[in-house]
């Protein structure tokens, strides 16, 4: 083995730091390949000249960066690299570096063609003969052209909301958290699929409020556990996230959203509609807004069909609600920064909106189309028009060792343990972000990476770290 041979540590610094980088040189140039064995601690000690700790330390820094293997009595390995297992960017607070991050849902990227866009909306408020007068807007104050374009944007989903009930938030948290500071007060109990996006139960916690977690079956969130639950003791609110339900990708019917919506209306429930996938969907099913206009906020995101920066949320307000929510939205977050927003409305109004999402449809179909063909024989859902699918472990898997050890192999993913609302049985399953795979070509190693995990249990009773 000539890398181990001819190498020396030498140089400043730890000498357990020096080893750690010749090793990551020598897989990065191929010299070290994806399988290989590893000498043992004491053996590349004798060889290098240094004690065997210095060896041990060097192989955990290793192990940290996602760069090598252990399995118990079989010693050490260079583990199998993604192709851009060097140029990925993740966030290091939760994810290795090193690590394909398909933990975020972040929507498909096409830089070329979101920068040309950006240039040229720049360019358009460049020739804005007021343009600081409209960037010294009050940080609370409502735009009539960017409510208008609110407007237009949740008319995509069927929904048509008078523009001056529409307010637009800096995302979707914030403007949870607006509606739950204008309709909520402590002790109020709130209603949401078992299954939900974890940021309902941060703003729970957040404001005093209760939360419980409803059933869901095939079709979503069940509507007899909803009403079970109303009559017993009715919820203030209910969230839920209809279309393309983070994580589980299912998209509840049109029938279920009328008998929700109904069930909200005899008890009195206020209905907070959390939406961002529909807007990529060519026919979305109505919302359940439609069928409950008066007490429902609807809440239409932006980014995941447009554009990461593009952080801005519209709210459709309920006529009785509009004080409220005003007051809330200013003493929150305040509305969204004048420049993303008219950012916002120029692509809405214009055909950039209408060109992102034809090219981000037709990616997310191909990747779709991958998933099928890597993971077909799977338990799994997705939509042709998603960004995650929610793939289901077979025993003796758990959901939490799955996502340990798919990080191992190089592939960050969200057990269903980060989605759980209340205290519930929670499924041994686990998201996966294909949206946030830098192409299709990494995506299908990933997919293979997980595909070949879920079977090793099957062929292999030792551990593997």
């Amino acid at each position: 083995m000539s890398y181990w041979d001819n190498f020396r540590p030498e140089g400043d610094g730890p000498t357990y730091i020096a080893i750690f980088k010749a090793m990551a040189q020598a897989i990065e140039r191929g010299d070290l390949q994806s399988g290989r064995r590893l000498p043992s601690h004491r053996l590349l000690a004798e060889k290098l000249g240094v004690a065997v700790g210095t060896v041990t330390r060097a192989y955990n820094e290793a192990l940290d960066h996602g760069l090598i293997r252990g399995q118990i009595g079989r010693g050490s390995f260079v583990r199998e690299h993604h192709p851009a297992m060097h140029l990925s960017v993740v966030d290091q607070s939760r994810i290795p570096a090193g690590t394909i991050d398909l933990y975020q849902n972040f929507p498909v990227a096409f830089p070329e063609v979101e920068n040309q866009l950006w240039s040229e909306a720049l360019g358009t408020l460049r020739r804005h003969n007021d343009l600081a007068t409209m960037m010294r807007a009050s940080w609370s104050e409502e735009s009539a052209q960017r409510q208008h374009a609110g407007s237009a944007w949740i008319e995509r989903t069927g929904l048509k909301p008078a523009p001056h009930n529409v307010f637009d938030c800096p995302g979707v948290q914030s403007a949870l958290c607006a509606i739950l500071g204008a309709v909520t007060k402590p002790g109020d109990l709130v209603a949401a699929p078992s299954l939900s996006h974890p940021g309902i139960k941060l703003l729970a916690d957040q404001y005093s409020l209760k939360i419980r977690g409803l059933p869901m079956d095939e079709n979503h969130l069940d509507p007899e556990a909803f009403e079970t639950m109303c009559r017993e003791a009715p919820p203030k609110v209910l969230y839920c996230s209809p279309t393309i339900h983070p994580p589980t990708a299912i998209t509840m019917p049109e029938q279920r959203r009328r008998a929700i919506a109904e069930i909200a209306d005899r008890y009195d429930v206020i209905i907070v509609e959390d939406e961002s996938a529909a807007f990529l969907l060519t026919d979305p099913p109505l919302p359940i807004a439609a069928f409950a206009p008066e007490r429902s906020f609807f809440v239409g995101d932006v980014w995941m069909a447009l554009s990461l920066g593009l952080r801005t949320t519209f709210v459709s307000t309920p006529d009785g609600f509009m004080e409220a929510m005003a007051t809330a939205v200013a003493a929150t977050s305040g509305v969204t920064s004048p420049l993303v927003a008219e950012i916002a409305s120029i692509w809405i109004e214009s055909d950039a909106a209408d060109r992102l999402i034809e090219l981000r449809r037709a990616e997310l179909m191909a990747r779709n189309d991958l998933v099928r063909k890597v993971l077909g024989r799977r338990e799994m859902h997705n939509d042709p028009c998603g960004h995650h699918i929610w793939l289901e472990l077979p025993r003796p898997w758990t959901s939490e060792n799955f996502v340990l050890r798919a990080e191992r192999r190089g592939v960050a993913i969200n057990g269903a343990e980060w989605f759980a609302i209340g205290h519930g049985p929670i499924p041994e399953a686990v998201r996966v972000c294909i949206g946030n795979a830098p192409d299709q070509r990494v995506l299908h190693w990933a997919l293979e990476t997980l595909d070949r995990l879920i079977d090793e249990p099957k062929s292999s009773s030792r551990p593997v770290f």
